[in-house]
């Protein structure tokens, strides 16, 4: 997956073809539900939404201009492109074909996309929403048991009931869905180093349950047959035979199940009667009457009522009841040799990961599913078939992409959370060996910039990621959710499953927003102080720690088992809460006897602007701090005092940093403006050095070299206090003389 796009490690630009969201939408449009399309505008607004993909999908392709004919969109094509053609030649019924066409090959596109561009999230979407859907259907058979509704046909001049329905489908229609979600399943499963959880065995059992209520003898048969295969594979470890043995195989029980004695011997060991066609081979036998008349082309997809009345009459069926057989009928030779060819070429794709477990299920789930379409109502069924077709054809492509597949279960990633370049620059310092990733974060426009500024290639012991936070989303609880699907791609792009994680946001009293996902899910964690301040952090109410819990935000982590220990540079001013966890550490020391000191420093400048840090040696610095973009006082207030203690001294002899989060406009201060973007600790790896060093509430006076630090009033964040005199007192108490 092509995960980092470019030099600065950022998130790439979200293609909406591969939306969670958008997904959940089309793929529920191609499913419908019976219970919806009861609904007039409901079956508009899908018609609308399966127009919509296939634009959004032609547009994608146009404007990436990068799109490659595939084979497996091409065959599937193909075979949609000659039931039209016979549709047109026979002047069928042009409008629906056309339909079913479109929203065929919206999903095989969306398919084929996001198998490309991570297979591990598309399984996880479709899965859910099959999920959600099955589960729905599953509380409408406890609900209604003899169905939500019942389809009435008109014979003989009369209206009869002809079959019941619940929310999804019809009783033995409901393989459909169960199969596929019972498929991905077991790759969700797969994919997270499992074999089973509460969610598989849920599904398993309201599949089941959805089968044996409504009497769906031939759902029951394949799905019974889909697990035995799952515990052959998976669980006892029996060599399964191979693609083209599924084949034969299945060819052998049809012709049983059809004109030998089979059904009735599985139906009376299932206790539900005798499995038969119900009149289907008497179906098959007028099809293939009419088809003999057009046997090149077919008819094409005629209008149901002569439909039915070459079918035999309502009294037999309104279709053909077997996928091959309707292919044979509407498309003729043509159109059934393509999709024979489909399935030969998916043949060959399953066949070149036969050895992988996920590869035999996809063969033999596609082989279940092909067995169902001998007897089923093919037009309606055919979008979740084609997914998998689709999944049959890019075997190498999603194989290769569940983390079991790529993963060292051994190795161990460490993860870095930052919210500012200071936290960059500490873990640039704690980086060990080669398997760290960087995840600068922010919802701050400013920091962003900062972040983009880094010169990361000097790094090359880190990958570097890049990750805004929208603060409405950050609210909505929407931003964590996107944490999960990132460290997913992650793991994916990293191969790797079990991370530590060395976290900068956090707080006394809470962890961060932007660091919780990691938190919760990293098998070790180490925090690190933010600044010498940290230990302030704001109380927590009630109703906003019962909101973080809601969110998932832990808020009771001191204690917690994984957290190893919290380094901090004043142990003393924090409460007992961490109890032994507590280690102190020296930011100047760190920097001294680290070996990349003079590489972080290449993090934030080049050569040139590093050697002209020495022309303000000797001088006075004065370090402003983010007071009003925190929300402590206002711009105004700030601007005036940083002015007030820049009075103190010589403007000609007087640096004033500017705090990297710091926007505020001090054109009016009298002193010379450093707006360069990085911590101020970095001066004592250049070697500068300087008669004062003050601030406010800040510990950077004391990570530089200067004769005379001083940190006015270290409780500011929670007093805001700040008197002119007292600052005099102070200065004077540390022989920082005020310039004539």
């Amino acid at each position: 997956m092509k995960f980092m796009n470019n030099i600065l490690g950022e998130e790439p630009k979200k293609n909406i073809l591969c939306n969670r969201y958008f997904i959940w939408l089309v793929f529920l449009a191609s499913i419908q539900p019976d219970l919806l399309l009861q609904k007039s505008f409901v079956v508009t607004l899908f018609s609308g939404v399966t127009i919509l993909a296939c634009g959004l999908v032609c547009l994608d392709i146009l404007l990436r201009r990068a799109f490659q004919p595939k084979l497996s969109i091409a065959m599937v094509l193909l075979v949609q492109l000659c039931l039209i053609f016979s549709t047109v030649l026979h002047h069928g019924n042009f409008t629906f074909s056309v339909k079913k066409m479109l929203m065929i090959m919206a999903l095989v596109m969306i398919t084929h996309k996001n198998l490309k561009i991570n297979a591990s999230r598309f399984v996880r979407d479709v899965y859910w929403l099959l999920y959600g859907c099955i589960a729905i259907h599953f509380v409408t058979l406890l609900l209604f048991p003899v169905g939500i509704y019942t389809s009435y046909y008109e014979v003989h001049g009369r209206v009869i009931p002809y079959l019941r329905h619940w929310f999804l489908s019809t009783g033995n229609n409901y393989v459909i869905f169960v199969l596929p979600a019972m498929f991905l399943d077991r790759l969700r499963l797969r994919d997270e180093g499992k074999k089973t959880d509460l969610f598989s065995l849920l599904l398993w059992f309201m599949g089941f349950f959805g089968m044996f209520k409504s009497h769906a003898s031939t759902s029951l048969v394949v799905c019974g047959l889909f697990v035995l295969f799952v515990v052959i594979i998976e669980w006892k470890n029996i060599p399964a035979p191979p693609f083209w043995g599924y084949v034969l195989l299945g060819v052998a029980l049809f012709v049983m199940l059809v004109y030998g004695d089979l059904g009735a011997i599985v139906g009376n060991l299932l206790g539900i009667g005798e499995i038969h066609f119900t009149g289907r081979t008497k179906i098959w036998a007028y099809a293939s009457e009419w088809a003999a008349k057009s046997p090149v082309f077919g008819y094409g997809l005629e209008y149901q009522k002569l439909l039915i009345e070459k079918m035999g009459g309502n009294n037999v069926a309104t279709h053909c009841h077997n996928l091959y057989m309707d292919l044979f009928y509407r498309s003729g030779l043509l159109g059934l040799g393509c999709f024979l060819a489909t399935m030969v070429l998916c043949g060959f794709s399953i066949d070149k990961r036969k050895k992988h477990p996920m590869a035999k299920l996809m063969g033999f789930t596609l082989f279940l599913y092909l067995g169902v379409l001998f007897q089923m109502e093919a037009y309606f069924n055919l979008t979740l078939f084609y997914v998998l077709v689709m999944f049959a054809f890019h075997t190498e492509d999603w194989v290769g992409s569940l983390l079991v597949e790529k993963i060292d279960r051994d190795k161990n990633m460490t993860i870095y959370v930052c919210e500012t370049v200071y936290h960059v620059m500490l873990a640039t310092l704690l980086l060990r060996g080669q398997d760290n990733i960087i995840i600068c974060t922010t919802h701050e426009t400013k920091n962003m910039e900062n972040f983009r500024n880094l010169r990361i290639n000097a790094i090359p012991e880190a990958h570097f990621f890049l990750r805004f936070r929208h603060p409405r989303k950050e609210n909505l609880g929407l931003e964590m959710l996107e944490d999960r699907r990132i460290l997913s791609a992650l793991q994916e792009q990293y191969g790797f499953r079990n991370f530590d994680l060395v976290n900068f946001a956090w707080s006394a009293n809470s962890i961060d927003r932007s660091s919780a996902y990691y938190y919760k899910k990293c098998r070790r964690a180490t925090f690190y102080e933010e600044g010498a301040m940290g230990c302030i952090g704001v109380p927590q109410s009630k109703k906003k720690l019962l909101v973080k819990q809601l969110l998932g935000i832990p808020v009771r982590f001191h204690g917690d088992k994984k957290l190893q220990a919290v380094y901090v540079q004043n142990p003393d001013l924090y409460d007992d809460r961490f109890g032994d966890k507590l280690r102190s550490f020296d930011l100047r020391s760190l920097m001294e006897d680290s070996q990349v000191g003079s590489r972080v420093v290449g993090l934030f400048m080049d050569e040139e602007k590093a050697e002209k840090m020495s022309d303000i040696n000797g001088k006075s610095i004065i370090f402003t701090q983010p007071l009003s973009e925190d929300g402590y006082i206002s711009e105004e207030r700030k601007v005036e005092i940083y002015s007030v203690i820049c009075d103190w001294f010589n403007s000609e002899q007087t640096i004033l940093k500017i705090h990297p989060r710091d926007t505020s406009d001090y054109a009016a201060v009298k002193a010379n403006v450093l707006r360069e973007t990085f911590p101020g600790e970095l001066f004592d790896v250049l070697g500068v050095r300087f008669d004062a060093a003050v601030g406010i509430c800040t510990s950077a006076v004391n990570n530089v070299d200067a004769a005379h630090p001083v940190n006015l009033n270290p409780d500011f964040l929670k007093d805001t206090h700040f008197d002119a005199e007292e600052m005099a007192d102070l200065f004077e108490k540390n022989g920082v003389l005020k310039s004539q």
